[in-house]
């Protein structure tokens, strides 16, 4: 199973030159739309979400055990 949620930014934040979002970001979203508590730490990006679309982040839960979350990012 997986978990997706979204994250609505407007046009130009890709356009500044730190436009990513971050894992404390994502964290910060998965609380606030799943009431879900991430550790941000534990959050693996493979690259840089700068571009709109669906990404799929991985989250260490244990040394052998790893979730997935998929993550929309869109515009407002």
């Amino acid at each position: 199973s997986s978990v997706t949620f979204l994250i609505v930014l407007c046009k130009s934040f890709f356009k500044s030159s730190f436009g990513s979002v971050s894992t404390k970001e994502i964290a910060q979203q998965a609380k606030a739309q799943l009431d879900l508590t991430l550790d941000k730490k534990k959050m693996q990006l493979g690259e840089p979400l700068n571009t709109f679309g669906t990404h799929i982040v991985d989250i260490k839960l244990h040394p052998k055990v790893t979730a997935q979350l998929n993550v929309h990012i869109s515009e407002k």
